[in-house]
This record gives structure tokens, sequence and C-alpha cells, in this order.
């Protein structure tokens, strides 16, 4: 999730909530439930935040997935694996 990617880059940076939440111009409690995973950043924060904490920038849907907007899909192999776990029956026809 972002918030434990921004709290592991502040933590390596030294930087206290306060430091980053007055870099970033939000609110140390806004930034704390960030990081807790109870709220996501705006866009216009995520972008503040990259640029405070010295990450690299992403864009298109790989940002949506990492702030948790939408979700990481399984790849074809673990849907299969899945389906297996759950024994949901295939909808391929058998072929004579």
């Amino acid at each position: 999730m972002i918030g434990t990617a921004i709290r592991e880059a502040r933590l390596k940076l030294k930087f206290s909530l306060q430091d980053l939440a007055m870099l970033v111009d939000c609110t140390r409690a806004h930034l704390c439930d960030i990081e807790h995973g109870r709220r996501f950043p705006s866009l216009a924060l995520q972008e503040r935040l990259r640029v405070a904490l010295r990450l690299p920038e992403m864009d298109g849907p790989d940002t949506m997935v990492a702030t948790g907007q939408l979700p990481r899909l399984p790849t074809r192999d673990e849907a299969v694996k899945i389906a297996r776990v759950l024994k949901v029956p295939s909808n391929r026809k058998a072929t004579p």
C-alpha cells in the first residue's frame, strides 16, 4: 500500500510526521491516516510526497494500484490457482 511506502521512505530520510507534513503542506493527522491506510492522498498530494521523499515517478494504472484506488488483478496463473482452491468449475466446454 502507498501508506507503507510513504512511511518507509519517510523513516529512511529521518523525517518526522510533522517535518514531512510541513514539506508537503498537509496536516500531521492527515499524513498519519495515509500511512495507516485510513485515507488515500489526492493526486496532487501524491506528487508532493513523491518529490519530498525522492521517490521515482509513477503514472497511469500503476499509480492507482499502488495507492489502493485500483486492485491489483491476479495473473492468469494466480487466477487458475485460486479457482482450483475454491473448486470453481471451468466455463470451458469439454470437446469430444
